[in-house]
């Protein structure tokens, strides 16, 4: 798969709702986290997802728990291949949250490849922030 064929069956693989029509309509839109709506099957104490064009998705913001050898990878390789990532995707990966108990004590050369990530030892932070699209448990 190439283009936006790879980047549709992403977005439905990642949502959980492949085959769904609100996925496969003529729009190759992404289910994201947001505030505005409830999809079908869950009441408003679960996650909220919005509905969004592709074309309208300039970035992607990711939150990483855990800054060991996987995390501090994942953050360096992020960094290293910002552009080649963005190509492929169509849109940019920015992380935007960092999560290990010793952040904020003894941060590793990695996180400072991301200046502007919210940095916390508590990894509610980092699922609950606004500013937190994907996240990725490197544990």
């Amino acid at each position: 798969m190439q283009g936006k064929e790879w980047k549709r069956d992403l977005a439905c693989r990642c949502s959980g709702m492949a085959g769904d029509k609100a996925c496969h309509g003529s729009g190759q839109a992404a289910l994201v986290r947001g505030r505005d709506s409830v999809p079908a099957g869950r009441n408003e104490s679960e996650s909220h997802f919005a509905q969004v064009e592709w074309n309208s998705v300039s970035a992607v913001r990711v939150g990483i728990i855990g800054l060991g050898n996987v995390g501090g990878g994942t953050l360096r390789l992020l960094r290293n291949n910002a552009s080649e990532i963005e190509e492929k995707l169509g849109f940019a990966l920015e992380v935007s949250a960092v999560c290990s108990r010793s952040v904020l004590t003894s941060p590793s050369e990695a996180v400072s490849l991301h200046p502007r990530a919210l940095r916390t030892p508590d990894w509610r932070e980092v699922v609950e922030s606004p500013q937190v699209d994907v996240v990725a448990e490197l544990i």
